[in-house]
């Protein structure tokens, strides 16, 4: 049995199998209730070097009726101007600790 794709905390979208849809596996991952946020680091590809800072990265994820997003290329990290957390929250990379 293979596991999904959301069990990976990196995924490249250049490694998708045809058909996959991730938005819909997040979101049925999502809607079973999250007890853990889980978070994912998603790119076209990744790099030779893991240690590349030339590695753009959206960084995203779900607990139930929170979200988190961050598009990051190497030291620098960009995210949403509004967001609706005014506490900071940890997450868990493809749910593992």
């Amino acid at each position: 049995m293979t596991e999904p794709i959301t069990h990976s905390g990196f995924i490249a979208v250049a490694g998708l199998s045809e058909g996959v849809d991730l938005v819909a596996e997040v979101r049925a991952l999502n809607d079973a209730g999250v007890e853990v946020p889980w978070l994912w680091n998603l790119a076209v590809r990744w790099a030779d070097d893991p240690h590349s800072l030339d590695q753009e990265i959206l960084v995203f994820g779900v607990h139930n009726d929170r979200g988190f997003l961050s598009w990051q290329c190497g030291m620098t990290a960009h995210v949403p101007v509004n967001g609706r957390n005014s506490e900071w929250s940890s997450a868990y990379l493809g749910g593992m600790h």
